[in-house]
């Protein structure tokens, strides 16, 4: 690995709680499971695919720009004859946002890009695996 290459990237329980459909009641502090946007319909998640992805190196963001990176998408399970688990997007033909050029923030979908990458520029390695 070169001293600049992402070695991990952090996210806070909140985007996993996201991510799976899951939200707090207000009330009791509980977690929930909710349903998500799949299409035009809407169906409880079973687990998460994480996707391996990298910036762009046109990405408006320096510290961003060719980084490697992970997009987490939820998945639903699969029918009998179907595939196993399929990704739960509610726009299979948009591809994973906040990648390209534009950066800014992510468009709220059913992936998540929002992870905090390591180094640079806001990481303290220490406590990092060393391999």
């Amino acid at each position: 690995m070169k001293p600049n290459d992402t070695r991990g990237i952090w996210f806070s329980k909140e985007v996993f709680y996201e991510a799976l459909g899951l939200v707090r009641d207000p009330e009791t502090g509980m977690l929930k499971e909710t349903k998500l946007p799949y299409m035009e319909a809407e169906v409880f998640p079973d687990g998460l695919r994480i996707y391996l992805a990298a910036y762009s190196e046109n990405h408006i963001d320096e510290n961003k720009k060719g980084k490697l990176t992970v997009v987490l998408v939820p998945t639903g399970e699969g029918k009998p004859g179907g595939p196993l688990h399929f990704d739960i997007l509610s726009n299979p033909d948009q591809p994973p946002s906040g990648l390209d050029e534009a950066g800014g923030e992510d468009q709220k979908d059913t992936q998540f890009n929002d992870g905090q990458l390591c180094p640079p520029p806001v990481c303290d390695p220490e406590g990092l695996l060393n391999f």
